[in-house]
């Protein structure tokens, strides 16, 4: 099913973006060493880091919603004018159909965070190349957009997982500042943005989380960080503006990928949505 291809960085390289940073790492070998299994055929996923650029600019993300805590987000964003992406998971795409519209109608983009946030390193090719079309399925559904982009859970990738991800020609993002801000109860909205703060260069991709959990410091520590990252001499822009890549497919190359992709590919299970 699969041509193969060379595990290279030519995606980034041939863009002039800068690749793993050592906070990127430090992420997957300690926060989640726990989650993912030690294996010698894992790395982090080749993708985009940073953008490659002098100037003090720097890209919002999140992961894991949409959730209830997203609408909290969008109303910090649109306060400080502010634009975002937002790698959402299928599942809880399907849950918060509403709050994932919200995200696209307010100028923010949506990318792809896989279906259920299982570790990539672990399935099959077929069903990595699945998880990633039935995520962007449910997400033109509800946006009218096929994204181009997508997150690895955890960051984790091997050869397969790189194989499955240009089978549908889609580009990984990965960052250069995070903190655990997903232990929410070990954690402060300032220690947040001390965290965040501190490895702010120009260029930085920002990795927050708005779901999977409680992520009321987390809204609170954006506040934080934007007004830090303005009295700094930063501008937040979008992330297509910082690693000068399009967002979206049209619906012509996305029904292109799926040729590519070919029939095996599991059915998109159904989830109802939430009801307030």
């Amino acid at each position: 099913m699969f041509k193969l291809f060379k595990v290279s960085l030519a995606l980034t390289v041939l863009t002039g973006a800068m690749m793993l940073s050592a906070c990127q790492a430090r992420k997957a070998k300690t926060s989640y060493a726990n989650m993912i299994s030690a294996t010698k055929t894992m790395q982090i996923c080749p993708g985009f880091a940073r953008g490659a650029t002098a100037d003090k600019i720097v890209a919002l993300t999140f992961d894991d919603g949409p959730s209830i805590y997203t609408e909290e987000l969008l109303k910090v964003l649109a306060k400080h004018q502010v634009p975002a992406t937002f790698f959402v998971i299928g599942e809880n795409a399907q849950r918060h159909p509403a709050i994932l519209t919200k995200i696209t109608e307010q100028g923010h983009v949506v990318a792809n965070h896989t279906y259920g946030h299982r570790n990539l390193v672990k399935l099959e090719g077929w069903r990595v190349v699945s998880t990633l079309v039935n995520t962007n399925e449910i997400i033109y559904q509800h946006t009218g957009r096929y994204p181009r982009w997508f997150r690895s859970p955890y960051g984790s990738c091997n050869v397969a997982t790189i194989e499955a991800a240009n089978t549908v020609n889609m580009t990984s993002i990965n960052w250069s500042s995070a903190t655990d801000d997903y232990h929410s109860h070990t954690t402060s909205p300032t220690k947040i943005a001390n965290e965040i703060m501190a490895q702010i260069k120009p260029g930085t991709i920002i990795d927050l989380h708005d779901g999977g959990g409680d992520r009321h410091k987390t809204v609170a520590a954006v506040e934080l960080i934007i007004k830090r990252l303005k009295a700094a001499g930063y501008k937040i822009v979008p992330l297509t503006e910082l690693i000068k890549q399009p967002a979206y497919f049209t619906a012509r190359e996305w029904k292109r990928q799926l040729r590519l992709a070919g029939p095996k590919l599991e059915p998109i299970p159904l989830v109802m949505p939430v009801t307030d």
